[in-house]
């Protein structure tokens, strides 16, 4: 099937549907996992879907989207449509801190303008609940950890097993449901009110968070201060000891007196603040005084540890922690038989939490080679758009994706190539949880030469003044794309011109410009601009009794019952470029001294007699004389011009960046930023064209005869419009 023959995305799904499997039928595709209720969970979706296709499509509202982005919607709209089903806009969001309402509304708007109606707008915040509740579950099945690990710790090739893999089920609940806890403080944690902060070692915390640091240590978790490390090696040699239950009582004790002390602290701290006096010694010294007190009791602690002491009912699994070579610090992990422990720690932290970084909730998959445990709930301290305060944890993109596609029944999950290595944890935890569970579908990414997509990129571009916004018609966002003047429905022709194709592919901008032109060709009407205008004079012009307007039709080479009118008199404004004085080569075919040349669409030949210079000898103004055009004297060319015309500001807009891969430190050693096409944009200030064109509308379109093709741009204004270049009538052949 040769794919360039289909226009639309929809037709090009049509021809595939062999490719995927019929709804209910997830069991005959590869890999998928079949559990002993499977037939009757899939009975039960293919009622609640009424047999019908549901696909969506998850954009994160933390950016704009780009073209790759529209053949996402297209595949997944496309496919539901062609198949007689529906699909969801599904707002993935699960990262706060990088979401704003703009991005919302404008994944939205992009959406409806490539033609697609969402058969619902969902989001995976509407699940937060239910995750959370699925997560729990998880926890007691001992299928997901709270694991203290870095993520410098879980990045890498060599990635070893967590060391809080086997933690005991009840202390990851418990520390997994304890930073829930106590909403008040969480909420001040986020706000900011009442939240001093205090330096405790190197690592500056959120006052809230002090007496959780017990916990740490009594859990096995990595210390915050070098002296709980000295403890917990002292410690380590004496814990086979025998008085290990008085022991550790007695520590606990301690404990309590430090975080009261530093309770006591903080509140002088914020009493001053109240009444506006602070206290007489700085807040440095308030800071080193805290540490002080916090020393001195941790010497305490060392003292008691040193004597001997044992665990009650307890399995010595690893030492306590040491620290390793170059300073670094191992964190390691108990299992205590009655949990008493983990306990204890658990309501030490009640009135606490986790600082960000600090802990997450992992899923205990069954480990591939050169897999690791995939995150499923990390801390943020960071108020939802839609949610709020309610939340200090967020789920991630693994966990979220596959359990928001089985609340939503979605028959077919779409995706790229890149998550076809996540889709045996999909399954997994799908399974894991006993719930309905999709078919994953993966598809070849596509990459665009000549730009950055990256969200992150198209903001540096923003903030140093490359560009001046998301939708700057020289990035390839589809705002972007609208502005210049790329109609939507080329955009679905250029995506089912791709194909369907599990194979990654980058294409240049020439090959969206050609299906751009393509559909222009058809349906921009035709107008005379002229973007650097030259006064011609007809001296003779009351002799040749014509017509002081004129109807042009919109497609001359398709003459049709749209019609513009042009108006004409003695003066009339040609480009500079089709006048050529004395200097002209043989080859030129355009207007010169000896040579005439024909106006289109009133039948003029122009010879020229005189010439009009300024101070520097710059050509200003043309005298000709006009002939009636006939057989005999019909010139080389015909040309275009405009009379009476509306002074306009044309924007020429080419590549951004000068290499197909800015982003290659190979090719582009000083970054994407230093590739930047310095003549990517050159504005135009006194552009003459007809006066018809006065009422045009934002984003409305034109071909600019022998030019190339022009949409308004919404910086227009009354009496002063804008266009954009959207694309040259032919390729540049240097390109």
């Amino acid at each position: 099937m040769d794919c360039k023959k289909l226009k639309t995305i929809e037709e090009l799904m049509r021809t595939r549907t062999k490719d995927f499997h019929k709804v209910g039928e997830n069991y005959k595709t590869d890999g998928y996992v079949v559990t002993p209720d499977m037939e009757r969970i899939l009975k039960e979706h293919v009622k609640r879907v009424n047999g019908k296709v549901v696909t969506r499509f998850p954009p994160e509202p933390n950016g704009i989207l780009h073209l790759a982005h529209a053949k996402a919607i297209g595949i997944n709209f496309g496919y539901a449509k062609a198949q007689g089903g529906s699909c969801n806009l599904r707002f993935d969001d699960t990262n706060p801190e990088k979401e704003e309402e703009k991005f919302f509304l404008a994944i939205e708007e992009m959406v409806r303008w490539l033609g697609y109606k969402p058969a619902k707008i969902t989001y995976s915040s509407d699940n937060f609940d239910q995750l959370y509740e699925w997560a729990v579950q998880l926890i007691k099945k001992d299928l997901a950890y709270v694991c203290h690990q870095t993520v410098e710790e879980m990045r890498g090739f060599d990635v070893k097993q967590s060391p809080y893999r086997n933690r005991p089920v009840e202390e990851s609940l418990r520390l997994f449901e304890i930073v829930l806890r106590d909403s008040d403080k969480v909420s001040e944690c986020i706000t900011g009110r009442s939240c001093p902060a205090v330096s405790i070692g190197s690592t500056r915390r959120c006052s809230s968070a002090v007496e959780s640091q017990w916990a740490y240590f009594i859990t096995g978790t990595r210390p915050l201060h070098p002296l709980s490390e000295q403890l917990s090696e002292k410690m380590s040699d004496q814990v086979e000891s025998p008085q290990g239950s008085e022991k550790f009582d007695h520590l606990f004790a301690l404990m309590e007196k430090v975080a009261e002390k530093v309770d006591t602290l903080e509140a002088k701290q914020q009493q001053a603040a109240v009444k506006e006096k602070p206290l007489k010694s700085t807040r440095l010294d308030v800071q080193v005084q805290l540490n002080a007190e916090w020393i001195n009791r941790l010497n305490q602690l060392a003292a008691e540890a040193a004597r001997p002491a044992q665990l009650p009912s307890a399995t010595r699994k690893r030492p306590f922690p040491r620290s390793g070579g170059g300073g670094a610090r191992t964190s390691v992990a108990f299992n205590y038989r009655d949990n008493q422990i983990a306990s204890l720690a658990a309501q030490d932290m009640k009135n606490g939490k986790f600082g960000e970084g600090e802990a997450t909730l992992r899923l205990k998959t069954v480990l591939e080679e050169g897999k690791m445990d995939p995150v499923a709930y990390r801390i943020k301290y960071v108020p939802h758009h839609r949610t709020g305060n309610k939340w200090c944890i967020y789920p991630t993109y693994d966990y979220t994706h596959c359990l928001c596609d089985s609340i939503e029944d979605i028959t077919h999950s779409m995706c790229t190539k890149e998550f076809q290595s996540r889709r045996s944890s999909y399954y997994w935890l799908c399974n894991a949880l006993g719930i309905y569970c999709p078919v994953q579908w993966e598809y070849g990414r596509l990459n665009i030469e000549y730009t950055v997509v990256s969200k992150r990129k198209i903001q540096k571009l923003i903030t140093s003044g490359v560009v001046h916004d998301w939708d700057d018609p020289r990035l390839f966002t589809l705002p972007a794309l609208r502005r210049r003047g790329v109609p939507a429905d080329a955009v679905n022709n250029f995506v089912a011109s791709l194909g369907l194709t599990g194979n990654q592919m980058a294409i240049g901008p020439m090959a969206l410009d050609a299906a751009v032109r393509d559909y222009l060709n058809v349906n921009a009407p035709r107008t005379m601009a002229v973007l650097e205008p030259l006064k011609i004079r007809i001296k003779n012009f009351k002799e040749l009794a014509l017509p002081a307007k004129l109807a042009v039709d919109d497609f001359p080479s398709a003459p049709t019952i749209f019609k513009h009118e042009v108006q004409f008199s003695d003066v009339v404004y040609i480009e500079q470029s089709d006048y050529r004085g004395s200097n002209a080569d043989k080859k030129f075919r355009r207007l010169t001294k000896r040579q005439p040349v024909a106006l289109k669409y009133i039948a003029l030949v122009l010879t020229v007699i005189d010439e009009v210079l300024d101070q520097s000898g710059n050509v200003t103004e043309i005298v000709v004389n006009a002939e009636k055009l006939t057989d005999e004297n019909k010139p080389k060319a015909f040309i275009h011009w405009v009379c009476n015309p509306l002074q306009v500001e044309v924007r020429m807009y080419d590549r951004l960046f000068n290499h197909k891969n800015p982003e290659d430190p190979d090719v582009v050693p000083g970054g994407f930023l230093t590739d930047c096409n310095s003549n990517s944009l050159t504005v135009l200030n006194n552009v003459y064209i007809d006066q018809y064109l006065a009422g045009s509308k934002v984003y409305q379109r034109f071909q600019f005869e022998r030019t190339g093709y022009f949409a308004v741009d919404q910086d227009s204004k009354p009496g002063k419009l804008v266009f954009n270049r959207t694309v040259l009538l032919k390729e540049d052949a240097g390109k």
